[in-house]
């Protein structure tokens, strides 16, 4: 979360703010946290920019692209039951 931060300009605890602004109750907190763990394996991992615009360039560009091409709800499947042997 640092590095990110870092990178748009953003303090770790504005991301913070953001994240927990609104109605974001904890199921929705969790479809963030899975969302961010997405991203970062596919655009922050291993990447190198050039300049503060280039990653912001590719971060606006994925978010586009996933938001037209893969964004759906995550099917929750869990049903609060133990898990058996």
């Amino acid at each position: 979360m640092r590095k990110l931060a870092d990178a748009v300009g953003y303090s770790v605890s504005t991301i913070h703010e953001i994240l927990n602004a609104g109605d974001l109750k904890p199921h929705k907190l969790n479809q963030v946290e899975i969302w961010f763990n997405i991203f970062t394996k596919d655009v922050l991992k291993g990447g190198i920019w050039k300049s503060r615009q280039a990653l912001v360039s590719q971060i606006m560009t994925y978010i586009r692209r996933y938001n037209e091409q893969r964004a759906h709800p995550f099917k929750w499947t869990y049903e609060g039951k133990p898990l058996s042997s």
